[in-house]
């Protein structure tokens, strides 16, 4: 009889799952922004309300290559925000105003 055991063998194996573009959630804020920053660089977003602030920018997802979004998943009445590339360079004109659960599309200029 032997001692050393086999190590079991796995009844299924893992595969990477595709990234797949998931549809905003019922209720959450959703920011989706059309620019394309250039290769390298990214888009962030400062503001005021919903978890943002206007000292440091939180980045957007990119979704494609001139596709980014953002959600904010807490609550709030109004939010008031701009689009940063690389969390230095605001965009131009005014800021942009979303309530809470609404979905927002911009195509902000530099």
């Amino acid at each position: 009889m032997s001692l050393i055991q086999k190590a079991p063998t796995p009844l299924t194996t893992t595969k990477p799952m595709p990234l797949m573009k998931v549809p905003p959630v019922a209720g959450m804020t959703h920011i989706i922004v059309h620019y394309d920053c250039g290769f390298g660089n990214h888009l962030f977003i400062r503001g005021e309300h919903g978890g943002l602030n206007w000292s440091a920018g939180k980045p957007l997802h990119n979704i494609k290559a001139s596709e980014w979004t953002f959600e904010i998943p807490t609550f709030f009445t109004e939010c008031a925000f701009k689009i940063l590339i690389n969390d230095q360079h605001y965009e131009q004109g005014d800021n942009h105003h979303i309530t809470c659960g609404k979905v927002i599309t911009i195509e902000p200029k530099f």
